[in-house]
């Protein structure tokens, strides 16, 4: 009895965070991909266990295996599908939707060969078949075998190697690194796609060695299919407690645990509201703070408000522009300040080969986010932040170092070359080095 219930326990998983989610987070964009994969993995589940079961009789068997036929290739596109809509992707394009032609063709097939055959010919013969001890000589029902078999498991090779191929593509152009997890595990934020496109890779994984290992060995060996049930049932488990996230760019692990964010007391009230509203405020646009903030005035007296005074705007160059835009509460934990402490506070736009790459590694997240907030907050692309920065520093090192070569100051503001570091001198200043120092020579007082 124990047995049968760890055998069906991932699948009782699936369906309750269907319901789970259709509660707690039916509006967020990724709700329809994963009760999807949910239903599909309830279902393979559930006909799995049948087909191992010693206790299922033959018309069962029959009906779960055409289910397991359709539910297996469907799980493959549909964990794509779904690390697609984790990217931001919205409405699919019909191409994306040919993986699903696997499921169906053989779906479509294997209810056409066992009604042509008929279905008492295909149960007589499911015993014998799946025990190995007979091939049927009946045509039809050997065609049902051979694709409900080889043709089944062919077609999830295949896309098993598309999946791992556009997933390594995946881990380079979006920065995934396996190495993140541990350091997430020690309380770093982690970009919420990354951390679900881990988890639909564990559960990859777990489905492949469950497909591929031979049926007689899960009735043989108890154990093996016994730890394959606890595995799905974790894996879903988490997938689906870190699929009621998906509206958040980053999360922390302590995060995670304190999800639950109703869950204080009289004593702890005050503490929780304050941390719930510097989540909500960082993840929150500009008309919803500025909605926020007149909202607060309406509640606050006059004397306990306190705005932020903007700096006066000082000299027109690009890199006083940019200054002038860097915020200064670099104690809080948003994108914006973490990205400015980085690249002003420690001065990392003096490092050579600086990509942004680097930069959303150091900050735990995509470099798409990145690239985004240089342009929406310095109205320029990264590339030419990082130069206005090093031509504004190689303008004062210049002073302090007048006979300095080229390929010194190249090096010490982060140029990759001398020949570089003068040309995007020339592209932000409008003149070289060398006329940029006797023009402020001239300038200067005597």
């Amino acid at each position: 009895m124990l047995y049968e219930l760890l055998l069906f326990l991932p699948g009782i998983v699936c369906l309750f965070w269907i319901a789970g989610i259709s509660l707690l987070a039916p509006r967020t964009s990724t709700y329809s991909m994963m009760v999807a994969i949910l239903a599909a993995g309830s279902v393979f589940i559930i006909s799995s266990g049948c087909c191992i079961s010693q206790h299922v009789s033959p018309t069962v068997l029959l009906i779960c295996s055409t289910l397991r036929v359709i539910a297996a290739p469907s799980m493959i596109p549909l964990f794509w599908l779904y690390m697609m809509r984790l990217r931001g992707q919205g409405a699919f394009r019909i191409g994306q939707f040919i993986w699903l032609l696997f499921p169906a063709t053989l779906g479509a097939a294997t209810i056409a060969l066992s009604t042509l055959a008929g279905p008492d010919n295909v149960r007589d013969y499911m015993p014998l078949f799946y025990s190995g001890l007979t091939i049927p000589s009946d045509r039809i029902v050997a065609t049902y075998f051979f694709v409900t078999g080889p043709i089944h498991f062919a077609a999830i090779g295949l896309e098993a190697i598309i999946y791992v191929i556009l997933f390594v593509g995946m881990m380079r152009t979006d920065n995934l690194r396996f190495s993140h997890l541990p350091k997430f595990r020690r309380g770093f934020r982690l970009r919420v796609p990354e951390l679900q496109s881990y988890y639909i890779f564990f559960l990859f994984t777990i489905f492949l060695i469950t497909v591929f290992i031979p049926r007689l060995w899960l009735i043989h060996y108890p154990w093996i299919s016994t730890i394959l049930s606890v595995l799905w049932a974790i894996s879903f488990f988490q997938l689906g407690f870190i699929s009621l996230f998906s509206a958040k760019a980053t999360i922390s692990r302590k995060e995670m645990l304190e999800g639950f964010r109703y869950n204080y007391n009289a004593e702890t009230k005050s503490d929780a509201i304050e941390k719930m509203l510097d989540e909500l405020v960082e993840e929150a646009d500009t008309p919803a703070l500025k909605r926020l903030f007149n909202q607060i005035g309406t509640r606050l007296p006059s004397e306990e408000l306190h705005p932020t005074e903007m700096p006066a705007e000082g000299a027109k160059s690009p890199a006083s522009h940019i200054f002038s835009a860097v915020a200064k509460s670099w104690d809080d934990d948003s994108l914006l300040s973490r990205f400015e402490h980085l690249i002003f506070g420690k001065q990392l736009y003096l490092e050579s080969g600086l990509t942004l790459v680097d930069v959303a590694e150091k900050l735990h997240t995509n470099k798409t986010y990145v690239s985004r907030l240089v342009n929406s907050t310095y109205e320029m692309p990264f590339p030419d932040l990082i130069n206005t920065l090093r031509v504004d520093y190689a303008e004062q090192y210049i002073v302090a170092h007048r006979d300095a070569r080229q390929n010194e100051i190249a090096h010490a503001c982060g140029f990759s070359s001398a020949s570089s570091f003068n040309n995007i001198f020339k592209k932000v200043t409008g003149m070289t080095p060398k006329i940029w120092l006797a023009t402020k020579e001239t300038q200067a007082p005597r």
